[in-house]
């Protein structure tokens, strides 16, 4: 995982299209509709040229990976602890690798968490496996702190 900072700010109201997510400190229970978003692969097309927001489920860590030994991985898979894993209709992964992981906050339709980066897929119909942002909450708030940044520039406050 890595972060980057930039010498000085930006005005995000001249980056319409880049969108901001606060930093999750627990993982959400499976179950969870949460969404990836990316510029994908196609069979047909190759790269896109258009942002996609795919829908997603959060996967409890078995049923990862029972899922995923379903795959070419077999039956030794097991998933790591710093990853977690989601599941659509779509290939989420295709082409996406460090796409985000959010999810709603509370339900909102406009705000959100950052919970994973797309870290691999195997095929159309298996989970993708993201790396579990919350398992570096505690890094990514001592680079932050290293840097000067108070722990409410990236923290959900209701």
């Amino acid at each position: 995982m890595s972060l980057i900072f930039l010498e000085q700010p930006f005005d995000l109201s001249e980056a319409p299209h880049v969108g901001i997510a606060c930093v999750g400190q627990t993982l959400p229970e499976p179950g969870t509709k949460c969404f990836s978003t990316g510029w994908g692969m196609s069979d047909a097309a190759g790269k896109s040229d258009i942002l996609k927001k795919i829908p997603v489920t959060l996967l409890s860590a078995a049923d990862c990976e029972a899922k995923m030994r379903e795959t070419r991985l077999g039956k030794i898979y097991r998933l790591h602890d710093s990853l977690t894993c989601a599941i659509s209709a779509d290939d989420s992964c295709k082409g996406d690798a460090g796409a985000p992981l959010v999810c709603p906050v509370n339900g909102e339709s406009t705000r959100y968490m950052l919970y994973g980066m797309s870290a691999y897929g195997i095929q159309n119909g298996a989970p993708c496996a993201y790396v579990k942002v919350p398992a570096f909450y505690s890094w990514i708030g001592e680079r932050m702190a290293e840097e000067g940044f108070n722990p409410d520039s990236y923290t959900y406050l209701p």
